[in-house]
């Protein structure tokens, strides 16, 4: 199994760094991303007590998908920015204004 570091949040404020391995087969809709580039911006200031990854804008391409991913492929370039988790088919969505998407989640 591959494995990759991980710069994560932690509760002293100074960013920890764990090693994550990759499972042999992704499972549900998972998708294994690798990332080409992240950055860090000052909402990483309020993540740096979480037990969470940082830096939360990046690009990377897909390497693997799990058996149910319906929208991803291997080769394709994604991207991600401040919220998560939205549907990526409401109105809101699919007119660039994902912010407002119902089902989106916000980390901080």
């Amino acid at each position: 199994m591959p494995t990759f570091t991980v710069f994560k949040g932690h509760e002293s404020g100074a960013p920890k760094k764990e090693t994550t391995t990759k499972p042999d087969e992704l499972s549900g809709d998972q998708v294994f991303v690798r990332i080409t580039a992240s950055g860090l911006c000052g909402t990483d200031l309020h993540c740096r007590n979480r037990h969470m990854g940082l830096g939360h804008e990046g690009i990377g391409v897909v390497e693997e998908t799990g058996p149910l991913c319906k929208d991803l492929k291997k080769g394709d370039r994604v991207g991600w920015g401040y919220n998560h988790s939205f549907c990526g088919r409401c109105e809101q969505c699919l007119t660039g204004y994902d912010i407002f998407c119902p089902e989106r989640a916000i980390p901080v």
